[in-house]
């Protein structure tokens, strides 16, 4: 049969963490469940001046995201570029086929003065 241990970690708000400043024993996890981040003790430093123990990651993550962020940013300037192309050869097409109706209404008109 199974044995279940419960470990129960020390827990506060960011707030109460901050203003009591409880020194962890060493080992000691406490959980910011504000923030849901942690620090271990390290049995001399309080509260403050320990470094949550996820910091690494969320600079890892940071980053991540920023360059997430800046391939979005370029697909978007791509798109951007390629519509004013497009926007550009749309109006060229335009005028040039403009220039063919001209040219089919003068002929069609010679055609039917050629007739009269």
């Amino acid at each position: 049969m199974a044995r279940y241990v419960t470990i129960t970690l020390r827990r506060d708000s960011a707030l109460n963490w901050y203003v009591n400043n409880p020194k962890l024993a060493l080992g000691e996890a406490g959980v910011d469940m504000a923030n849901l981040r942690f620090k271990v003790g390290n049995g001399i430093d309080n509260w403050n001046e320990l470094p949550y123990m996820n910091d690494d990651l969320y600079k890892t993550l940071d980053k991540e995201l920023q360059k997430v962020a800046d391939k979005i940013e370029d697909a978007f300037s791509q798109i951007r570029n390629n519509k004013a192309s497009a926007d550009r050869a749309f109006e060229s097409l335009s005028l040039q086929l403009q220039s063919v109706r001209i040219d089919v209404n003068k002929a069609v008109q010679d055609v039917h003065v050629g007739l009269e």
